[in-house]
Parts: structure tokens; C-alpha cells; sequence
């Protein structure tokens, strides 16, 4: 469908002409020097220059992303309103946190305040267009892809700029000129040139805009609408015979099925695009697009059914809350397609109007995540101090969590954490928050805590021959890694309750001094991990172990536990260099 000619444009033609992108951009450069350069290293201000940055960067983005479609007194006005909302949330969000550091790793809040910007810009730049427009379909997700449009090309464009200028630099550098170095070393100047080239690049685009449309990009993306369907249908049909057993394996099943989910969305979003002029028209397309919609429910309730088997197992945290509430939304547009495909008469006009609202949802949805409603950082100490109550063990608690990424509210349930160690039955809570509390890095504060859970081998591992011995705390000097699969092989006993490992000492290299041995332990599916180990006073060293092509199996282990073995001399070739004699250890 086309559109009808903004009644704005001869001003948005004057106003928003390429020179006054390129001056907007260069502004904008300027702008976000100052903010992140100049106040940024202020640290006592940290606070207002997040603010401030969230503003600017909310700003001038939508802005530049108005700006030619919308005169520039509304452009600017526009913008404002979504920048004040942007940044309010933001620094009201901020205040869980006593560092902004801690908040800006945290990072979701800060997706939450993009996604929220993302989809409400349109709805501002086509109520700023026409009355009304906001509620107009094929104005407002015109505007939405053209937007994005825009924005593509004018990153990529911004790119090639800079590719050409160290490309002209390294050029000019060959006779000794560098004016372009010089220049880009001055403080303001990198952002003022991504600025100016961003700019030109939207201009241009808008300026082709009846030459490149959006309408090229949505034909493709049906393309791959059939696709999808047959990916879907294909896992649906295979699910009754396959189980459920692939979703317990954490987040990871629950991303993969909602983005499947999602990608079915924007697919059937692009085949209703345009109205009734503009949808898809091909019957067997259409009748595509309303299977998808039927069935693209099913990965989304199961994308929700894999993240409550996580958070029943383990409780709640931020990343468990931020994966429950982007399932639930995905979710909430895959159920009302499925329903709206099945209503029969235009199905397609009312999901149309039913994504007017969808997207009101996820605007709701991320300023509450920004506000004390959807406090998830306070959502999931509660839920870890309901499990640490119940006797979870202190090793299951996300406790280095709590005090490094989890602010206030993670401060205030670890001072609840210490008050339960006056209980028997939650011993070895006050030493990981102690551990946790000098470790800022997370590997090591993990590598602790699998140290502490591994059980000594030389309590577990039988030695062979009978009698002979290791020195001690020798095995614990073996990798946390390599202890654990020790552990886990020992753990798979035989029938006859025997452990499922054992250690062969012997004088392999009679050359060497040093105690060596033979580990063999258990893995999954009858395989054998084989590892030579030399024990070198306080050293420990591993290397391969050669088999000559030969498998070792199960019964090789019961063989070695019942002392079934010999230690024979094996020929070798070596090197021999005037006196010196050389050949592998394996």
C-alpha cells in the first residue's frame, strides 16, 4: 500500500534537508563527547552522567530517526518527551545500585531502556505526522521499518567513513603527511565524525526513499516465512517421540525456542504489513502465514515450560526473571496469532490492530522493569533466601552474586544469609559470603567452591599393586578439572560395587626418579580416560598415555582392580647424539 504524502513534508523537505542531518549529526558528536569524555571523568557524578548520556543518547537518536518525515519543531519535541522518559527510568533504576558501575554491567535495564525507546519512537514520529497516526497500521509500521532502514544504512555508512579515513591515513602516511591522524587525535573529533557521516547517511536514505522502500526488505523476509513453518511443523511432529528431556538442560533450550517464536512473529508481522492492499496476496503464502500463526504457539509455551523447570530448580535471578518475561511476551503475541488465525474473516486486519497493543505491552513491560514493580534484583534475593531457609546448601546459593551484581537488595540478603548461620542446618553460609567478599572475580570465587566440593582422590582412587603409595596430597594438585572427571569415573561403580577407577604405580621410565603411574578412570558410554601422572616433589605432572591403537575398555579397569596385570619392559628406539640418548615419554 501507499501512502498518501506527509502533510509535513515541504517543511520536512526544507528543514530536515541533508545539511541539516549532517549539522544534527555533528551536534550530536558534540553532545556525546561531553557527556562521556568530559563529565565522564568526573567520578563523583557518575550518576548524572548516565543520566545525562541516556538522554542524549535517546535524544539525538530519535531525532535524527524524525527528522525528515517530521518537521524539526516536533522532531525536537518529540525526541525530548521520549528522552526526559528514557532517562527518568534510567536513573530511577539506578538507585538499586550504590556504584552506576554495578548497574551498567548489570546491563538489562539498559536493554530494557532501548527496547522501550525502539518501539515507542514510531508511535511518537506517526502521531507527530498526522492525527491520529499512531493508530494507523500502515503508517506506524511504515515508519518502524523505515526507520530501522535508516538507521542500518547509516551505521554501515558510517563504517565505510571510517574505513576510508585509516585507509587514507595509512596512504598518506607512506610520504610522511599525517593531517589525518592529527586530526582525529583531537578530543571531539571521532564523535563529531561518526556524527556527521550517521547523519549523511540517513539523509541520503531519505532522500531515495521513493527509490529504496521498506516493501523490498518485508518481500524477502516472507520469503523465509514457508521455511520457518516447515521447521516448526517438523519439530512438533518429531516432540511426542522425543520428550521434554532437551529442555532441562537450562536456559539455553528456552533462548532457542523463543527465538524460533519470535523469528515466526516477525515473519507473519511482515506478511500482514500494509494493510489490506499491501498484505501478502499469494494463497498459498496466505495460507503459510496462518498455519505459522497456529503452530508458532507451541515453542513459545515451551520456551515458558523450560524456564519454570529453571527457576523451579533453582530459583530466581535477574537473568531467570529477564528469560521468564521475554518468553511471556513472545509468548503473549504466538498465542494471540494462534487465536486470530483461527477466528476465520479477516484474521489478518485484526492481528494488525492486535500488534498495536502487543507493542504497547513490551513499552509497559520495559518501564516497569525499570521501575520498583519488576525489581528483579529484589525479586531474586527473596526467592534465594525462601531456598537457603529450606536447607539449600550454601554451594547452590547464588551468594557472590548477591554481593557483586545484586546492589542493595543483594546487600540486604546476605546480612539476612548471615543472621541463618546461627542454624546447624545452614553451615558453611558465613565462610562463602567471607570467600565471596574477597574474591571480585567470579572464576576464582567458582574455582574455590569446586575445590571444596571435590572429594581427595587418594581417599577414593585404589592403588595398584597392592602396597604401594603416593605422596601425599599429591592427586590434589591435579587440575579442578581433570579431579572432577576423576571423581565423577570413580562414582560409576561396577556391579560388584567396586569404584569404576584405579591408579597403576610403577617405574615406566626407570631412567627418572620420580614416582610415575598409570590413572584409568570411567566415562560415559563404556569409554576410558587414561592420563599418566609423574609426581615430582612438589610437582605434578600429567601427559598422554600411548595404547598402540588398542581400546581400552571397562574390563580393563576390573582387570587392573583385581591385580591382573603385569609391568613388562617395552623396546623403544631413540636418538642417541654422542653421549646423550634421546626418546618421548609418553
Amino acid at each position: 500500500m501507499t501512502l498518501t504524502r506527509d502533510p509535513d513534508a515541504p517543511h520536512a523537505t526544507q528543514l530536515g534537508t541533508r545539511w541539516g542531518l549532517i549539522t544534527i549529526g555533528g551536534i550530536a558528536g558534540l553532545a556525546h563527547w561531553a557527556v562521556f569524555d568530559l563529565l565522564g571523568e568526573i567520578g563523583q557524578f557518575e550518576r548524572l552522567v548516565l543520566i545525562l548520556g541516556v538522554g542524549v543518547a535517546s535524544f539525538f537518536a530519535a531525532l535524527m530517526m524524525m527528522l525528515g518525515p517530521v518537521r524539526l519543531g516536533r522532531a525536537i519535541a518529540g525526541a525530548a518527551m521520549l528522552a526526559v522518559l528514557a532517562a527518568g527510568l534510567t536513573g530511577w533504576a539506578s538507585l538499586r545500585f550504590h556504584a552506576v558501575e554495578q548497574f551498567v554491567d548489570e546491563s538489562k535495564s539498559l536493554v530494557a531502556v532501548v527496547i522501550m525507546s525502539i518501539v515507542l519512537a514510531p508511535f511518537i514520529a506517526a502521531y507527530l505526522r498526522e492525527p491520529g497516526g499512531w493508530r494507523r497500521y500502515p503508517l506506524l509500521f511504515d515508519t518502524t521499518w523505515e526507520s530501522v532502514l535508516r538507521y542500518v544504512a547509516g551505521i554501515l555508512f558510517t563504517g565505510l567513513v571510517w574505513g576510508l579515513l585509516h585507509l587514507c591515513d595509512t596512504f598518506l602516511g607512506l610520504v610522511g603527511v599525517t593531517i589525518i591522524d592529527d586530526l582525529i587525535d583531537l578530543d571531539p573529533m571521532p564523535w563529531v565524525i561518526s556524527g556527521v557521516a550517521l547523519g549523511l547517511g540517513l539523509s541520503v536514505f531519505y532522500e531515495l526513499r521513493d527509490y529504496i522502500s521498506a516493501d523490498l526488505f518485508v518481500q524477502l523476509l516472507r520469503l523465509l516465512m514457508p521455511i520457518v513453518l516447515v521447521v516448526v511443523v517438523i519439530f512438533i511432529v518429531a516432540l511426542p517421540f522425543r520428550g521434554l528431556s532437551g529442555l532441562l538442560g537450562g536456559l539455553s533450550p528456552a533462548v532457542t525456542l523463543a527465538g524460533v517464536s519470535l523469528a515466526g512473529v516477525v515473519l507473519i508481522s511482515a506478511a500482514v504489513h500494509g494493510g489490506a492492499g499491501g498484505e501478502v496476496q499469494h494463497s498459498g503464502m496466505r495460507l503459510a502465514a496462518r498455519a505459522l500463526g497456529v503452530v508458532i504457539a507451541v515453542p513459545a509455551v515451551l520456551a515458558v515450560y523450560a524456564v519454570m523447570l529453571r527457576i523451579g530448580q533453582y530459583g530466581l535471578t535477574p537473568d531467570r526473571i529477564a528469560a521468564l518475561v521475554a518468553a511471556l511476551v513472545i509468548l503473549a503475541y504466538s498465542a494471540s496469532y494462534a487465536v486470530l488465525s483461527l477466528l476465520g474473516r479477516d484474521w489478518m486486519g485484526r492481528l494488525r490492530q492486535s500488534n498495536l497493543m502487543l507493542a504497547g505491552l513490551v513499552v509497559l513491560v520495559s518501564a516497569l522493569w525499570l521501575t520498583p514493580v519488576l525489581n528483579a534484583e529484589r525479586m531474586s534475593v527473596t526467592s534465594q533466601l525462601e531456598r537457603a531457609r529450606a536447607g539449600a546448601p550454601a554451594d547452590a546459593l547464588p551468594i557472590w552474586e548477591m554481593i557483586h551484581d545484586w546492589g542493595r537488595a543483594g546487600e540486604r540478603g546476605v546480612a539476612v544469609l548471615r543472621d541463618l548461620e546461627t542454624h546447624p542446618e545452614h553451615e558453611g553460609i558465613l565462610a562463602h559470603v567471607a570467600r565471596a567478599e574477597t574474591l571480585d572475580n567470579k572464576y576464582q570465587f567458582n574455582q574455590q567452591q569446586r575445590q571444596d566440593a571435590l572429594v581427595p582422590l587418594q581417599e577414593i582412587m585404589p592403588l595398584r599393586p597392592e602396597g604401594v603409595t603416593l605422596p601425599e596430597g599429591s592427586l590434589d594438585a591435579l587440575p579442578t578439572y581433570m579431579q572432577e572427571d576423576m571423581q565423577r569415573g570413580c562414582a560409576r561403580k561396577f556391579d560388584d560395587g567396586l569404584p569404576g577407577c584405579v591408579i597403576i604405580v610403577a617405574p615406566f621410565n626407570p631412567a627418572r626418579d620420580d614416582v610415575q603411574a598409570i590413572a584409568l578412570w570411567r566415562s560415559q558410554g563404556h569409554f576410558v580416560n587414561l592420563r599418566g601422572i609423574v609426581f615430582n616433589g612438589a610437582q605434578t605432572e600429567t601427559n598422554e598415555v600411548a595404547r598402540r591403537g588398542i581400546t581400552i575398555k571397562d574390563e580393563d579397569i576390573q582387570r587392573a582392580l583385581r591385580g591382573d596385570f603385569e609391568i613388562v619392559p617395552v623396546e623403544r628406539k631413540a636418538v642417541q647424539i654422542g653421549d646423550q640418548v634421546l626418546f618421548p615419554y609418553n
